[in-house]
């Protein structure tokens, strides 16, 4: 008496079962896999690194207020300010403050540093993307080197 008293499950509930372990496994596998896929920031309707390029202003840090001239013809949205000490780099703050093209612009930035401090200021422009506007830290390429004073 072979299988006598032993039951298997149904092969409809099997197939259910492994169609929804699978669906479920696809729906981990695409969040996990949205964080590799950044989304695109634009400005002025092409890439954002772009309207870096056009970015060109003047910036200095003196007893603690941060002076920034836009020479360029894009409005910066802020500045991140960046302390350079012995080939290391660390993010001190961003300042959050729009300097229109032909602007300048005096405003406090003295979390975190001393006076002698060798610092990066890069810009931060305001670009779009299709959930709304974000800031955009430009590369550090773009940054204008200063000395705490």
């Amino acid at each position: 008496m072979i299988g006598r008293g032993k039951r298997g499950i149904s092969p409809v509930i099997a197939t259910v079962l492994l169609v929804l372990i699978a669906i479920v496994l696809a729906a981990i596998i695409f969040v996990w896999a949205r964080a590799f896929f950044v989304e695109k920031v634009t400005k002025f309707g092409s890439d954002a690194e772009q309207a870096c390029n056009d970015v060109r202003f003047q910036g200095s840090i003196a007893a603690g207020k941060m002076s920034i001239v836009n020479q360029g013809n894009t409005a910066l949205y802020g500045i991140k300010i960046i302390k350079v000490s012995d080939g290391s780099t660390s993010e001190v703050q961003t300042v959050v403050k729009t300097v229109t093209a032909g602007q300048s612009v005096t405003t406090d930035a003295s979390s975190g540093l001393q006076l002698g401090d060798k610092v990066l200021l890069i810009p931060v422009i305001l670009g779009q993307t299709s959930s709304g506007n974000t800031a955009y830290a430009c590369a550090s390429s773009l940054g204008v080197s200063a000395t705490v004073g």
